[in-house]
């Protein structure tokens, strides 16, 4: 059973996790930065290290950590971070990973909600994760890699992608949020299974899309956007690409 906890690293994810732990009755002992001075201070006692640094950081903390059969368990939370970059001693760590984006600030979250992917061979480990929230459920490492990816292209590509079009609307001088509304209901529409976008590309209105893609050729990198997703709604009802 894991009842204390010591938190390596204090960015986004870190703050929530402590919020959520203390919530769910798990002790944060102590928190530590990353320099290896700072991480030889563990207290005793501790049940699990939770490694709460940028992905390229995991292994070279991990390695600065204390070690041997009384070492506390080691977790971290990188979607895309095999869990082999925690040490030697995989039969007492794991990942605990919440495919969900974290906002800077300290505004209460709803932890019942977030899905944690959970890989470990640990029972302890893997009943932490549960305790954070109902929606944990276990994954192999590959299906953990593959699903982060699935995360960058549904949610970072989504908020690059609404990045750009912001700026097409503040270039031709109109209101963005004008368009809110449209982007809530087709992303709920999305997430239905099986759902499929609708407008001109679904059907095939071959003019509409010409003069559009035609408008765009001031911001080609846009326009290239607009071509490949464009082509992607063709396909998916059936039609030729532009």
């Amino acid at each position: 059973m894991i009842e204390r906890v010591a938190i390596i690293g204090w960015g986004r994810l870190a703050r929530h996790l402590a919020a959520r732990l203390q919530q769910v009755d798990i002790e944060v002992v102590s928190v530590h930065t990353r320099s290896k001075a700072n991480l030889h201070t563990v207290p005793a006692g501790v049940d699990a290290l939770m490694v709460a640094v940028s992905d390229d950081a995991i292994a070279a903390v991990a390695a600065a950590l204390p070690s041997g059969p009384d070492a506390p368990r080691r977790i971290h939370h990188a979607g895309s971070v095999p869990l082999s970059h925690l040490g030697e001693d995989l039969a007492r760590a794991g990942v605990i990973w919440p495919p969900q984006t974290f906002a800077d600030t300290e505004q209460a979250f709803d932890w019942d909600a977030v899905p944690i992917a959970v890989q470990s061979d640990d029972p302890a480990i893997v009943a932490l994760a549960k305790k954070l929230s109902p929606r944990a459920f276990e994954l192999s490492e590959p299906k953990r890699i593959a699903l982060h990816l699935g995360a960058v292209l549904a949610g970072n590509l989504t908020a690059a992608w609404l990045g750009q079009v912001a700026a097409y609307c503040t270039a031709h001088d109109l209101p963005f949020d004008a368009l809110h509304p449209l982007v809530h209901q087709s992303i709920a529409a999305a997430l239905v299974d099986g759902a499929k976008p609708t407008g001109p590309a679904a059907r095939n209105d071959r003019a509409v899309l010409t003069a559009q893609r035609a408008k765009l050729s001031a911001t080609p990198e846009l326009q290239r956007i607009y071509a490949s997703l464009t082509d992607a709604i063709l396909a998916q009802h059936g039609h030729a690409p532009l």
